[in-house]
């Protein structure tokens, strides 16, 4: 078995449409103008990441046959958080109780995809066009860790 890299594309733009949907569904989950906003801020940047990654897609031919990194590869895509193939998006978002727990979710999401994006950029490292665009889409999760941080913090205080 073999991944081509716009396989590996294909699943970015898949973790990144599905952080749109939890995001969009979890944000108007709870009645906080905090959460809602974040929220929805976090979800249209996942959408214009999606639209970022679409552009480059059709780059992607080279497959990868090393037994090591391909199977790196499907562990780091089988465990993303955002893949939820198997699952209705609103069945986990109402497990979803807390503001809180919400936030924690979101976290997680974003360091993984950190981590996605991060060995992406080594199968771009001699595309100086895709390797751009993926150190800005890592930057951005950077922020949006921050971002939830901070509402976090936000939370927690006014506990």
């Amino acid at each position: 078995m073999s991944l081509t890299t716009k396989e590996i594309i294909e699943i970015a733009i898949g973790i990144e449409e599905n952080g749109y949907q939890f995001y969009l569904k979890c944000g108007r989950t709870f009645k906080d103008t905090a959460i809602e906003d974040v929220f929805d801020f976090l979800a249209q940047e996942e959408l214009r990441h999606k639209a970022l990654l679409q552009s480059f897609i059709h780059q992607g031919g080279t497959e990868i046959h090393d037994g090591k990194h391909l199977a790196y590869w499907k562990a780091i895509g089988d465990a993303r958080l955002f893949d939820y193939r198997d699952k209705n998006i609103n069945l986990i978002v109402a497990g979803i109780t807390a503001p809180m727990d919400a936030i924690k979710h979101a976290f997680a999401a974003e360091k993984d995809s950190i981590l996605f994006y991060s060995e992406m950029v080594e199968l771009y490292l001699h595309d100086r066009e895709a390797s751009s665009l993926l150190d800005k889409i890592i930057e951005e999760e950077r922020r949006h860790v921050v971002t939830l941080a901070d509402l976090a913090e936000k939370f927690r205080l006014a506990q």
